[in-house]
């Protein structure tokens, strides 16, 4: 009874199922629905496997995004198939279709590729360093690394500080997959074109295009959207990008993940708005 609130995700989903069942405590996902956070792998693209995207298509198709939303994450989540989160009305495109989990086929493109297995099994190899924000990601990369021994990528596990893994990431640019996550926020203007046009492949500039990521089409886009007046008009074109996106598979999205929020339900006031846990909570007071 000494916390009064505990906020988007602050504690460990096995605890968030277990203090649900406690009559003092309220557990909501409201009041975050507008910041559409987006968990993937972020994929180095300048040299090697990874450069093909057959090859980060037969990852994506090794990883079950079910498996990893019930059982990481304690089925707080659902199946990740774009870059705009299936939640925003406004700009989610609808024909996109969930990203297929099939090993065999996986393997089919790697040999397609021209990586074939050697006498020892193995393709290639791949380093990843996993976002240090606690032990869900810990066990995501224990996961993948596991998942892509199946197609026969050895994958060597990197831990680092917070520090350490943004220089590594967005300065260094040494890496092949990292886990990581961005939030939609209202707008894919705001949330994601950072993340995807090459006018943000900027050394130190963290949470950008640290894939080194080019398509001359998708920051046309991107611009134009950017400065169009006409709501239909930027629905074709961010449906456009998301379509270029889900084929071309820059990062490799996993999971729209899912805020959980849990408080003492003598708090009052709480949820006003899609960002309540960032507002000022003018509204908020706390019964005896």
């Amino acid at each position: 009874g000494e916390i009064d609130r505990v906020p988007q995700n602050g504690l460990p989903e096995a605890e968030i199922q277990r203090l649900a069942q406690l009559p003092t405590l309220q557990v909501s996902s409201a009041g975050a629905e507008a910041l559409g956070p987006n968990l993937w792998l972020e994929v180095n693209l300048r040299e090697g496997p990874l450069a093909d995207v057959r090859v980060r298509k037969a990852i994506s198709m090794a990883l079950d995004r079910s498996r990893i939303i019930d059982v990481i994450w304690y089925g707080y989540g659902k199946p990740g198939i774009g870059p705009i989160v299936s939640d925003n009305a406004n700009f989610f495109n609808k024909s996109l279709k969930p990203l297929a989990f099939d090993i065999e086929k996986a393997n089919t493109l790697l040999d397609e590729a021209g990586h074939k297995k050697g006498a020892d099994g193995v393709r290639f190899k791949l380093t990843q360093h996993y976002l240090p924000y606690g032990e869900n990601y810990v066990r995501l990369a224990e996961y993948i690394k596991q998942q892509l021994n199946k197609l026969g990528i050895v994958v060597e596990t990197k831990s680092l500080d917070l520090a350490s893994w943004l220089k590594t990431v967005y300065t260094d640019w040494d890496f092949d997959i990292t886990t990581t996550f961005s939030h939609n926020y209202s707008d894919p203007s705001i949330g994601i074109e950072r993340t995807f046009t090459s006018h943000y492949i900027k050394r130190g500039a963290s949470f950008t295009n640290s894939m080194g990521y080019r398509n001359p089409r998708v920051d046309e886009l991107f611009t134009a959207a950017r400065r169009e007046m006409d709501p239909v008009k930027r629905k074709s074109q961010f449906s456009e990008i998301q379509t270029i996106l889900n084929d071309e598979l820059p990062v490799i999205f996993l999971m729209e993940m899912q805020y959980v929020h849990v408080w003492n339900k003598k708090v009052n006031g709480l949820i006003a708005n899609g960002i309540s846990m960032y507002s000022n909570w003018d509204s908020v007071w706390k019964s005896e």
